[in-house]
């Protein structure tokens, strides 16, 4: 496709987009249960699920046959179904990755609709979360050493309707899961329910990167052709074994690396209830590949960037067929050193929350390395110039839009239309651009572009740069505040262990490598670990903050130095961007220095508040 000329009908509602009439003819199932029921029947006594619970396998493993994760899934779904849950009910969880997380995710979509939480969310958020998406139920985990109990029994006060349910030891104060499930029958489910492919399967949230995060509503239907088209294009079969360690709260692992392998019969293994975060994880992978025969993983490129460090010390990694990591490809340095351990074909895919897939390269294609792929089958791709609602040809970057059976159904709670242009389309802010072939490059967030006097820089182009450097573990480029050129790029650094690099020496590498001096970055900084979002992607958001307060303190450094301001403080605002809280010394007025401050932010793209020592509302402006 060239140019993404669009032949959807408008649409202005929260309707799903219609699938195309070649997936309508080839789907087999309308539920997701009914779908996994009919592969788990099928030679039961096969392993479907694997959970390392340490991260060690050398301290044991978990594992249940098709028959047996079947049982557990009709047990959970048939305890909801008797605690009130209908089709428009939610279940909301707070667990770990693993078998019971799973169990209670398929349960859930089998009566009602799954809805699950990232535990490291505070707790404003997931009251919100839980608010937004009506959730009657709450399953949690009561083990201490996940660390979310205080804050389900906490929710469980504040909101009177939930019931709350427990995984892992015994308490006063909520029914235990696994014995209630013991009640239930496990042969089928017990109730009646006709499944539409449209109904809404799973309530997924947003990341929230400047305000409360989304409910995403995605629909069985979305699910069943994420399954057979990525089963298909990258080759998934019964005899796989997925490595997975990306959260059940999160699409990718509730789909690429959970529904897609199992509706085919894969085995599923998660390395541990924490996943990446987890660092015994990173340490063993290689010897989990090993000794489960792995033939797939997914993960993003810090991950692959950090796992092209680890020594595979001559094991045997054959079983190994495909690695894939998702949105932008990592940077070529980073794909050559993790060929250099692995002869797996690295294959990069893009989608989001809003559209499960969209685009992605295959095993064995010859491809540019940094390239995200052609559209696959069903799926659309534009690329759009939003100001003028223009489709632009090959070669020119703008927003990427996506559609077809992958996208959701709307944010719950949300007005009509939110996140789609008026044809229809998935607005998914990223930015990239298509070549001759209909190839997809993606550069990066809307958002994340470093606009330096008017000229737009690709980030991704000082991040290539900052990965060939050899000391150099991982990097992000973002923008700064400046009063002359609007922004200027500021590049993050991790350093590889036992190397030395100063910020000096790696900012002239490079400048010296950058396509433009645009590019060349104002500032190296050296930090022992980089942000992360809870799938181990590099969180910018919170690097352009500390940007913002770096340049703000140099702004403000006699003000800092004689003891008229304590702190500074940025933070992001949906309405105004990045405000500079500001807190003076408590000797000082506010009043006396305000104007101070204001000279001194003169010019800068950031909004100075000045607040007092005893209020926690910013006062100003």
């Amino acid at each position: 496709m060239k140019g993404g000329t669009s032949h959807m009908r408008s649409r202005d509602d929260a309707s799903p987009p219609p699938a195309s009439a070649e997936w309508r003819d080839i789907r087999s199932a309308n539920s997701i249960h009914e779908l996994l029921s009919r592969v788990w029947s099928h030679d039961s006594d096969r392993i479907a699920v694997t959970e390392i619970p340490t991260g060690d396998p050398d301290d044991g493993d978990i594992r249940l046959t098709r028959g047996q994760l079947l049982d557990r899934v009709n047990r959970a779904a048939n305890l909801f179904a008797s605690a009130g849950i209908g089709p428009e009910d939610a279940v909301a969880t707070l667990l770990p990755s693993g078998i019971d997380a799973l169990t209670v995710l398929y349960g859930a979509q089998a009566a009602g609709i799954a809805a699950p939480l990232n535990p490291l969310l505070g707790i404003a958020e997931l009251e919100h979360l839980l608010t937004l998406s009506g959730a009657r139920v709450l399953v949690a985990s009561s083990d201490p050493s996940i660390g979310v109990w205080t804050t389900a029994q906490e929710l469980a006060r504040r909101l009177p309707r939930l019931r709350l349910f427990s995984v892992g030891p015994p308490t006063p104060d909520a029914v235990d899961f696994g014995t209630a499930c013991t009640q239930q029958g496990g042969a089928r489910l017990g109730f009646d329910r006709l499944v539409r492919p449209v109904d809404i399967a799973c309530y997924v949230h947003t990341g929230g990167t400047t305000g409360m995060p989304k409910l995403a509503c995605i629909s069985h239907d979305s699910f069943l052709y994420g399954g057979w088209v990525q089963s298909r294009c990258w080759g998934f079969g019964a005899t796989d074994v997925i490595l997975s360690a990306l959260p059940l709260f999160h699409i990718s692992g509730l789909a690429t690396l959970g529904n897609v392998p199992l509706s085919v019969g894969a085995e599923v293994v998660f390395l541990s209830p924490t996943g990446f975060r987890n660092p015994k994880i990173v340490a063993n992978f290689w010897r989990i590949v090993e000794r489960y025969r792995g033939s797939f993983s997914a993960f993003v490129p810090t991950i692959a960037a950090t796992l092209s460090s680890v020594p595979t010390d001559g094991r045997d990694l054959s079983s190994l067929r495909t690695i894939m990591t998702g949105g932008a490809a990592p940077p070529v340095d980073t794909l050559a050193r993790l060929r250099a351990h692995v002869a797996a074909d690295i294959v990069v895919t893009f989608g989001q929350t809003e559209c499960i897939v969209g685009t992605g390269n295959r095993p064995g294609e010859a491809i540019d390395p940094r390239s995200s792929g052609k559209p696959l089958p069903g799926m659309r791709l534009a690329i759009r110039d939003l100001a003028s609602g223009r489709d632009l040809g090959p070669g020119k970057p703008g927003e990427i839009l996506l559609s077809g059976p992958a996208a959701f159904n709307g944010y719950r709670g949300r007005p009509a239309g939110e996140g789609r242009t008026a044809d229809g389309w998935v607005l998914t802010g990223d930015v990239g651009w298509i070549d001759d072939d209909g190839v997809l490059f993606v550069t990066g967030r809307s958002k994340d572009l470093i606009i330096r006097s008017g000229h737009n820089i690709d980030p991704r182009s000082i991040e290539e740069a900052g990965a060939s450097h050899p000391a150099v573990a991982s990097c992000a480029a973002v923008s700064a505040p400046d009063r002359y050129a609007g922004e200027l790029p500021v590049l993050y650094v991790t350093l590889r262990d036992g190397t030395e690099a100063t910020a000096d020496e790696i900012r002239e590498w490079v400048s010296a490598r950058v396509p433009e001096r645009p590019a060349a970055p104002k500032t190296v900084r050296i930090l022992p670990s980089l942000p992360s979002t809870a799938v181990g992607k590099i969180y910018k958001p919170a690097l352009r903050l500390d940007a913002a307060e770096f340049v703000a303190r140099r702004e403000l450094a006699d003000l800092i130095a004689d003891g008229s301001v304590a702190s500074v403080t940025a933070r992001s605002d949906d309405r105004l961007g990045i405000v500079l809280d500001i807190l003076p010394n408590i000797r000082w007025s506010p009043d006396d220095l305000k104007s101070r401050v204001e000279e001194r932010l003169a010019g800068l793209l950031v909004h100075p508040r000045l607040i007092t020592p005893a209020a926690t509302d910013p006062t100003g402006s």
